[in-house]
């Protein structure tokens, strides 16, 4: 079973995966393709900020996050 601290987890090191992703001296040799997939999926994905709105009282019994207090 997957806890609400281990999804908030995830989803902040997916976006921090794709942010290196994006910069070629992070992670040379990667193709051009791959990084306009990643770029595309950060377009639309939470930011921080975005999840810790979704934290709060009124979004909380529609997020299973896992908000950080």
């Amino acid at each position: 079973m997957t806890l609400p601290e281990e999804r908030w987890n995830s989803l902040e090191q997916a976006r921090q995966f794709m942010l290196r992703l994006l910069d070629p001296k992070q992670t040379p040799g990667i193709p051009k393709r791959i990084r306009l997939d990643a770029r595309a999926r950060l377009k639309h994905f939470p930011t921080p900020t975005e999840m810790a709105l979704l934290c709060q009282p009124q979004h909380r019994a529609l997020s299973k996050l896992g908000c950080k207090r």
